[in-house]
């Protein structure tokens, strides 16, 4: 990035994450690496049923949307919707 510190993408799941990463339906669970007697914690064994996530993630190995995509995201989403209606964020 420009100043000290700064990303230039951001990387969600990390190619040693990924293995132990479950796809849950609003959230990504990361699981712990190693496991504990001592402490309760979420395992894969836990959730079975849930998906896996199979690969890393970072912005900057995605494919980024084109205007006409954004567009129509924006749009089946409602997402503006209250912003251009008259009165509704009052």
């Amino acid at each position: 990035g420009l100043r000290p510190g700064e990303k230039l993408y951001e990387e969600l799941i990390t190619a040693e994450e990924a293995p132990r990463t479950l796809d849950l339906e609003r959230l990504l669970m990361v699981t712990p690496a190693t496991t504990s007697s001592d402490v309760s914690r979420p395992l894969l064994e836990d959730h079975a049923e849930a998906p896996r996530v199979t690969k890393e993630w970072n912005s900057a190995k995605d494919t980024l949307m084109t205007r006409a995509e954004i567009a129509t995201y924006l749009a089946e989403h409602k997402i503006l919707e209250p912003f251009t209606t008259p009165g509704a964020l009052t």
